[in-house]
């Protein structure tokens, strides 16, 4: 057992768990549901953030962060350290990774438009010292995200709860965004939120200047909009979800709603996403172990005639994910401010 392991207990994995389903639910509330007082319960949270194991983001979705693409990225072995890091510095770079190929990054990239993304982003990759080659695929629609993704620490009356304060607060579940829909208030009200995912309506209120019952309106159309996601994520190596692939898969038109349905059957699924290039479908999920890895793979190639896996990538290490860098023990290091989808450290917010 690791000293990560140790530093998780089952009330911590019920805490992040709770945040899972409603990350901005009070301190109160999520004390009720643990058997803590609010203070013990806020101590708790900030420990997990503090020591890197889970933490807080808000995001605008795909729809309206219009472009979005998965890299593989070459790199040369004599320069590799230092382009990885580059790479990672990269305010468009929001999750990089590497697999069997020490020479492969493997990168999701960000940009407000295609556009910016083709014309602009994917060229200043290309051009750090150290990559060879970008091979670019780029993402059409997100059918599943990683918000959805749960512990199951939390017995069905914990859930109960937790659910409750969700619908009254914000779901910590992803909702596929009709598309740009900010007008400028909006916009300056997902940026306060995106930098402080449990900033309290007061206190949004005095960032953008607002009444509390407009920010609270605007507030709760976002969030229910999908136009802006918060979630709680937590460091794999303490999930009991340790090991993360990625599939690239070729599927026949008819055959995507059947393939999207058996992965969200499955409970590590992180992402599916439908792509331009030599495969269509990009899927993502955490397992336990190598073997459930596997079997979740036969499952999807066995949804549907004419499926075929054109790539696979066992994510051995991670150094970037959702905008964090993340530590050789797998755990979240904060990078700074930068980029919009960025939040900002320390933000377990005021929510009490």
């Amino acid at each position: 057992m690791t000293n990560a392991s140790r530093s998780v207990d089952e009330i911590d994995r019920q805490i992040i768990h709770a945040l899972q389903i409603a990350p901005r639910i009070t301190w109160t509330a999520l004390g009720e549901i643990v058997g803590r007082s609010p203070a013990a319960t806020a101590q708790r949270w900030e420990r997990l953030e503090a020591q890197g194991l889970a933490w807080l983001i808000a995001y605008e979705s795909l729809g309206t962060r219009a472009a979005m693409a998965f890299a593989t990225v070459t790199v040369d072995m004599t320069q590799r350290e230092s382009t990885i890091e580059a790479l990672c510095a990269h305010e468009s770079v929001m999750a990089l990774s590497e697999g069997a190929r020490a020479s492969q990054m493997h990168v999701t990239i960000t940009a407000d438009r295609l556009e910016t993304l083709v014309g602009s982003v994917l060229d200043a990759v290309a051009l750090i010292p150290g990559v060879q080659d970008v091979h670019a695929r780029f993402v059409a629609r997100l059918l599943a995200e990683g918000a959805s993704w749960r512990l199951d620490a939390l017995d069905a009356q914990q859930r109960k709860l937790a659910e409750h304060s969700a619908i009254r607060s914000a779901p910590g579940t992803w909702r596929e965004s009709a598309g740009p829909t900010f007008d400028d208030d909006k916009k300056a009200l997902a940026d306060a939120l995106i930098r402080e995912p449990r900033a309290n309506i007061a206190h949004l209120s005095d960032v953008v200047g607002r009444h509390e019952a407009t920010v609270r309106r605007q507030l709760t159309a976002l969030l229910q909009s999908g136009a802006v996601t918060v979630r709680c994520e937590m460091s794999y190596e303490v999930s009991g979800w340790p090991i993360e692939q990625s599939w690239f898969l070729r599927v026949p038109g008819g055959g995507i709603n059947a393939l999207t349905a058996a992965a969200r059957e499955y409970r590590g699924l992180r992402l599916v996403a439908m792509t331009i290039g030599d495969a269509n479908i990009v899927i993502t999920a955490l397992s336990r172990t190598l073997e459930e890895s596997a079997a979740f793979e036969a499952r999807l190639v066995d949804s549907s005639i004419g499926v075929t896996v054109t790539e696979s990538v066992l994510h051995l290490r991670t150094w970037k994910r959702m905008h964090r860098n993340m530590g050789k023990d797998g755990r979240s290091v904060w990078s700074g401010p930068g980029d919009l989808l960025r939040p900002v450290p320390g933000s377990s917010g005021s929510t009490r």
